[in-house]
């Protein structure tokens, strides 16, 4: 199921961090996640300063 809803995840992404470079970040499908959540996002992000 989350493969089917990754476009919608990357439009909102994209969205979220346009004005900035986007972090890197993981993705892995599983069966399911703890409390009935649809997706686990892992991301690293360095800010200057």
């Amino acid at each position: 199921m989350w493969h089917r809803q990754f476009g919608a995840v990357n439009a909102v992404w994209e969205e979220f961090f346009a004005d900035i470079p986007s972090p890197a970040r993981t993705s892995v499908g599983v069966s399911a996640l703890p409390l009935g959540a649809q997706i686990e996002i892992e991301f690293t992000f360095y800010r200057e300063g």
